[in-house]
């Protein structure tokens, strides 16, 4: 990665190698980090102090999706397979 590089993890914690990233930052090998989840979720100070006292961090914790939109998505997507599990139910019944 370049060192104006910023490496964002929106996916999973474990995918980054922490203690890794942690080095990369401190030796200035890349610019900063965006983290939605880490390794240990929730995130604990104990763990990852060192990590966000560098002011080329931000991290929350595992909060991305957490948005009106994306939570009235995931209801309404709920609420369907609710609907067409329920209804497969009843057409087998019914055959």
């Amino acid at each position: 990665m370049k060192r104006t590089a910023i490496l964002i993890n929106a996916a999973r914690g474990g995918i980054v190698n922490e203690d890794d990233l942690g080095r990369a930052l401190q030796e200035k090998l890349i610019w900063g980090a965006g983290l939605d989840c880490h390794e240990q979720e929730p995130p604990s100070p104990e763990k990852y102090g060192n990590l966000w006292e560098n002011l080329n961090v931000v991290s929350t914790p595992h909060i991305g999706a957490a948005t009106a939109d994306t939570q009235l998505i995931t209801a309404t997507a709920a609420i369907d397979n609710l609907n067409a599990y329920l209804t497969s139910l009843r057409s087998g019944m019914l055959s």
